[in-house]
């Protein structure tokens, strides 16, 4: 008996002449230079190749060339079970916008695309699962195109295409975003000729919106390799971002978030590139009313760290801002010796209030907030920050 198995590799071809993509595994002793395996590319831009392969589990990845220095991928090697005696296997392969080093838009799979999401549950299924089949997708007129159509409960979703029932590999480095009616159908559509995914109904951020995050580090002994920032939107530790320090153990970063993307995502802090937070994931609803975004100061691994005499000021403090020169946003940190009322005022320079950044009362400690001056005209700004019957100022210097 023989039984079709669609097996694809995501991507498109670079113009540049090479060998082509190969199988290799196990059923082929892990040979790249076998041209028993060697695909060609068919109509949909896509490498293909049948085969009939006997009973058995294989393990397989994909070797851009003939051999193993040519690029190969992905991380984890993949499995193909055969059940039958024989079965007829058809692989599909594309390699990616280059040639050469694995990159993150290079996939493969040997089963229908699965889309996991928080929705999922919803049709009586389970979130966040890529071996749900609930949200199977199908290529119905062999296309290189998958589906998956479903009426979706009314609301704000988001999801991603898997591949291989597992998250070995990430069709796209953040979450995709959907309202639903809760009448019409919500259509999910996979390219994987280019690696392209597209909801009907897509609603993301209506801007550009540029986020700072910052943790406190004080608390523990930081890496020399500084702390980290990974995610949602970095596709975690694989495109993980370094932070920067503003003092007082402090660690800052600025992310842009770009117009279309998932309001919700998560992130994680970590102590050089390996010491991840032992906490959930922090929990992140994008606002994307104004331009910019200043995320609560956090301390690292939610360790309980309260300001203590040794490191609490003498006297209310205003720190240098960072960067300085900006353009256009820049953080101010402050820091007081005991709670209090204080206010934290921009001026330019005929004295004209052109933000308030901070009114109430703070509790004992460090303190950060972010200024953004896109909508004023370049040059010198005074903040002054006054509370505990004090009152201290600094100049800044805004250059577009």
């Amino acid at each position: 008996m023989k039984k079709l198995i669609t097996l694809c590799i995501a991507a498109s071809m670079a113009a540049t002449v090479y060998a082509g993509p190969s199988i290799v595994g196990s059923m082929n002793e892990w040979n790249p230079a076998d041209p028993g395996m060697e695909l060609t590319l068919n109509a949909n831009g896509v490498w293909e190749l049948v085969v009939v392969m006997p009973m058995g589990n294989f393990e397989y990845k994909v070797v851009e060339g003939d051999s193993w220095g040519d690029g190969n991928w992905p991380d984890n090697n993949q499995w193909v079970n055969i059940s039958e005696v024989t079965e007829e296997i058809t692989f599909y392969a594309n390699l990616g916008a280059n040639v050469g080093p694995r990159d993150w838009d290079e996939f493969v799979t040997h089963m229908n695309p699965v889309v996991a999401g928080n929705f999922i549950g919803a049709l009586g299924g389970s979130d966040w699962n890529p071996g749900d089949l609930t949200g199977e997708m199908f290529d119905g007129d062999m296309d290189g195109i998958f589906e998956f159509s479903a009426v979706v409960p009314e609301g704000d979703w988001e999801g991603k295409v898997t591949l291989n029932h597992n998250w070995d590999q990430n069709t796209s480095p953040t979450n995709i975003g959907f309202h639903s009616d809760g009448t019409a159908p919500t259509l999910i559509t996979y390219d994987m000729s280019n690696n392209t995914t597209t909801v009907s109904g897509v609603i993301g951020l209506l801007q550009d919106v540029l986020v700072t995050f910052q943790v406190d580090m004080s608390c523990v002994e930081v890496h020399p390799d500084g702390a980290w920032l990974a995610g949602t939107f970095t596709n975690w530790g694989d495109g993980e971002l370094a932070m920067y320090p503003v003092g007082g153990g402090i660690w800052m970063l600025d992310v842009l978030f770009l117009e279309g993307d998932a309001y919700h995502q998560e992130y994680k802090f970590k102590n050089g590139h390996d010491g991840w937070e032992y906490v959930d994931n922090h929990q992140l609803e994008i606002d994307d009313s104004m331009p910019t975004m200043t995320l609560p100061l956090v301390m690292f691994n939610g360790e309980d760290c309260p300001p203590t005499d040794l490191n609490l000021p003498g006297t209310i403090m205003l720190a240098a801002n960072y960067p300085n020169p900006f353009n256009p946003t820049t953080s101010i940190q402050f820091a007081l010796p005991a709670p209090g009322a204080v206010t934290l005022t921009v001026y330019n320079l005929l004295g004209g209030n052109v933000a308030t950044l901070a009114n109430g009362h703070f509790a004992a400690g460090t303190h950060i907030v972010q200024f953004n001056g896109a909508d004023l005209p370049s040059g010198v700004y005074y903040y002054t920050l006054t509370g505990n019957g004090q009152s201290v100022t600094n100049k800044m210097l805004l250059i577009k």
